[in-house]
C-alpha cells in the first residue's frame, strides 16, 4: 500500500511547544518523523538523556551548537550532522549566539517528546 506524501513549507509551519522551553515543527512520515528545531541561544547545557526505542540522526541548518554524544563532547556548525544509537546517552547541548535551527530525525517516528525520553542527569530536565 502507497503512503501519501507530504510537503512541509518552513514560511507556511506553525511552531509548537514540544517540550517546555523548546518550539519546533514536527514532521511526519511513515516510518520515520523529524522535528525541525529553533533553538535560541544557551549557555545552560540541555539535560543529558537518551531515547531507549528511537535513534536519531540530526543536522544543523543554521547556528553552532555544542552536543555531548557518549560522553564526547562536540562542536558542531552549519552543515554539520551527527547519529545517536538507540538508547545511547546524549545532551548537555548549548547554542552559540544568535541561536540555531537544527532537524532531528527519529526512527521509528517518535510522537510523545516526554514519554520517549529518559533523563540520566538531573541537573537540567528539559531536554
Amino acid at each position: 500500500m502507497r503512503q501519501s506524501s507530504a510537503v512541509y513549507a518552513a514560511s507556511a509551519e506553525a511552531s509548537a511547544d514540544l517540550r517546555p522551553g523548546y518550539s519546533g515543527t514536527e514532521l511526519d512520515g511513515a516510518l520515520l518523523n523529524a522535528v525541525r528545531w529553533t533553538l535560541p541561544a544557551s549557555d545552560r547545557p540541555t539535560a543529558l538523556h537518551r531515547h531507549p526505542d528511537h535513534e536519531q540522526m540530526g543536522f544543523v541548518v543554521k547556528g553552532r551548537i555544542s552536543l555531548e554524544i557518549d560522553g564526547v563532547r562536540h562542536d558542531l556548525e552549519t552543515g554539520d550532522a551527527y547519529w545517536v544509537a538507540k538508547g545511547c546517552p546524549h545532551g548537555r547541548m548549548t547554542v552559540e549566539e544568535p541561536g540555531a535551527l537544527v532537524i532531528d530525525v527519529f526512527c521509528p517516528p517518535r510522537r510523545d517528546h516526554e514519554a520517549s525520553i529518559e533523563i540520566l542527569d538531573e541537573r537540567r530536565t528539559d531536554a
